[in-house]
């Protein structure tokens, strides 16, 4: 009789929301045992196929081969044995997001591990053994809501066993994720960009009239320099934080003409694992992470008149960037 102890609680990782200010006044404002062995394509593709069976019996899209999970959870069942433990953080403090991004996966989408280990399973691993392994983690709730997660569509299995350590199995998963949750005051919708502005200034203004501040007033020129930016972004190596030019988005809003800013200010914020469209969860979300920090909150909430400019971006994997400019006429 096999016995599958799994003591560990799933891992799931979505990159935490971060968010960054870039402020300016006027114009500057991611040795194994030798009787470990590699993963065989063929018990591979029966993990993956007895996951989207689960998947199609409850009614949810099948999940795709990807070679980078499966590299990841390769190298961690490997490392398990090796070492000699069972965590999903390798004694280097790696994690499965460091792992799969080693492995070259992309940092926009949200990741997810199940393992398992068999101390009395010795080699030659078996089909027996790899449908053992799933029933185990199908019964248990956390595990179960890996494999059945609507946010994932790739999938990554590995395993190593020898005759002292027994098997260790790892079940890899990457998806774009769902947007991070909003206020609660509205069922969670895709919005289209002149939405997401106005929703934007209205959560703003939302918060100055409590102070008792004066309404921002939605500016069409900010906005449009913010698109820009966050398109510049999207062309010049990739939507994110790191191909954002602060810089840029400054001289199109002062460049527009538009108005004469005594200065102007821009916030800039990312998450992954969020998603493929923008919705207004995600505007809620970023604007509540602005307004909660004390540096970002001065420019936001600036007194007297404010002119507010507001852009969202989402790259298709999960990865979204927002962009707000703040202008004081």
């Amino acid at each position: 009789m096999i016995s599958f102890p799994m003591p560990d609680l799933p891992h799931r990782v979505r990159r935490a929301a971060a968010w960054l200010c870039f402020i300016t006044a006027m114009l500057l404002c991611s040795a194994v045992s030798s009787d470990a062995v590699a993963s065989e394509p063929s018990l591979n593709e029966l993990a993956l196929r007895l996951v989207n069976e689960s998947r199609a019996e409850r009614g949810l899209e099948p999940l795709r081969h990807d070679i980078a999970l499966e590299a990841a959870a390769q190298r961690h069942a490997e490392d398990m044995l090796a070492a000699g433990y069972f965590s999903h953080t390798s004694p280097d403090g790696t994690t499965v997001l460091d792992r799969f991004r080693s492995a070259g996966g992309s940092d926009s989408l949200m990741v997810a591990e199940n393992i398992g280990n068999c101390s009395r399973c010795w080699p030659p691993i078996s089909a027996k053994q790899i449908e053992a392994l799933h029933d185990g983690w199908i019964k248990s709730v956390e595990h179960r809501r890996n494999i059945l997660s609507a946010d994932f569509t790739r999938f990554g299995f590995g395993f190593a066993i020898d005759r002292v350590g027994g098997l260790y199995a790892v079940q890899t998963f990457a998806g774009p994720g769902a947007p991070p949750a909003g206020n609660g005051r509205q069922t969670r919708k895709i919005l289209s960009d002149a939405e997401a502005a106005e929703l934007a200034v209205g959560e703003l203004n939302r918060t100055r009239q409590q102070l008792g501040l004066p309404p921002a007033q939605l500016n069409a020129s900010l906005t449009r320099a913010a698109h820009l930016t966050l398109a510049d972004a999207r062309t010049g190596g990739g939507l994110s934080l790191r191909n954002l030019s602060s810089e840029a988005a400054l001289e199109r809003a002062v460049g527009s003409g538009d108005a004469q800013w005594r200065s102007i200010s821009t916030v800039a914020g990312e998450c992954g694992g969020c998603g493929v469209e923008p919705t207004n969860s995600d505007v809620e979300h970023f604007m509540g992470q602005w307004l909660a920090s004390r540096e970002y909150r001065d420019h936001l909430l600036a007194p007297g008149p404010l002119a507010v400019g507001f852009a969202i971006a989402a790259d298709g994997d999960g990865r979204k960037v927002a962009l707000a400019l703040a202008g004081s006429p």
